[in-house]
């Protein structure tokens, strides 16, 4: 992550209460270097509520604060192997924390107490794109928003590959980016909204698995009018010639184009299964380096080079 020497700023160290649950913790840092670290526990039955819950607590540490800040909640869940498979936390320096089952179910919780009727309630929702098929979704957080993307193919083309029928159209024709907003609604609720084109083109999303990231697209060296999401895919179930390859391609939001940015290696397509393996991308110049023990948390950062 850091070139070169490199020297260690420890963070403060856990509470007694964040020790109980920091052998099996995750952990990400926001654009602004906040470091926010939780866990989920085991699904349980509540007989009190008589409904199913899940342990979830939580550790904020903002810039600046030599403290953190803790929460702890149980929430509900609709049946108790909706976590089973993963379950993916997105915060917000705004206090918003969204939850997702890597699927369609997802919940948002805040790091005071509990504000709005809707908070901590499990939603299920998938975006109806007619003629179109979703091949992979993405959650991101920009600028305090949370956008969940996704990666369209043409219904028409799909049915073609998966017949070996495609000829004379390009890949990069058939690929689209969606990108949703979560918004406030009335009663305390939550409603993903679809973003036109216009509202997207002052950034650039990188779209990976099991984190994505978003920047604005003046940092890529290109103006306002020209922001666009990067995201790697493949036919993994297709046999036609050629369509085996990881491609990494570019989404413009600008004219709702795809072209293809480049062919990775096929050692790539040996590894790669259809929706299981990862992408990462990776800012340059990269953000402070964290090293993490079960008590103690640090941020590595380059010396000033002489």
């Amino acid at each position: 992550m850091t070139g070169g020497a490199a020297a260690t700023t420890p963070l403060p160290s856990c509470p007694d209460e964040m020790k109980t649950w920091a052998d099996h913790f995750f952990f990400s840092v926001s654009v602004s270097a906040t470091v926010f670290v939780y866990a989920l526990g085991e699904t349980y039955w509540d007989q009190y509520d008589h409904a199913y819950r899940c342990h979830f607590p939580a550790a904020i540490l903002l810039p600046g604060y030599e403290a953190w800040m803790r929460m702890d909640r149980h929430l509900i869940v609709n049946f108790p192997y909706l976590l089973r498979d993963v379950c993916r936390v997105l915060y917000t320096d705004g206090g918003k924390m969204l939850l997702h089952n890597g699927k369609d179910y997802w919940c948002v919780v805040t790091t005071g107490a509990a504000t709005t009727a809707g908070e901590g309630k499990w939603s299920r929702w998938w975006p109806e794109e007619p003629g179109k098929e979703i091949q992979s979704s993405h959650l991101l957080e920009y600028r305090g928003e949370l956008l969940w993307a996704f990666v369209l193919a043409d219904s028409g083309y799909c049915s073609d590959v998966r017949g070996c029928r495609v000829a004379g159209r390009p890949l990069a024709s058939a690929l689209s980016v969606s990108v949703y907003a979560l918004e406030a609604e009335g009663g305390g609720s939550w409603v993903w909204v679809r973003k036109d084109g216009r509202s997207m083109d002052d950034r650039a999303l990188f779209l990976g698995r099991p984190v994505s990231l978003a920047m604005d697209a003046a940092q890529l060296g290109v103006g306002r009018g020209s922001g666009c999401a990067y995201f790697v895919h493949r036919w993994a179930w297709a046999t036609a010639a050629g369509r085996e390859r990881c491609r990494v391609l570019r989404y413009s939001f600008g004219d709702a184009t795809s072209e293809v940015v480049e062919l990775l290696p096929r050692a790539v397509a040996q590894w790669w299964s259809e929706g299981g393996d990862g992408c990462i991308w990776l800012a340059s110049p990269p953000p402070p380096a964290i090293a993490l023990a079960p008590t103690t948390i640090e941020v590595t950062q380059p010396r000033a080079q002489k």
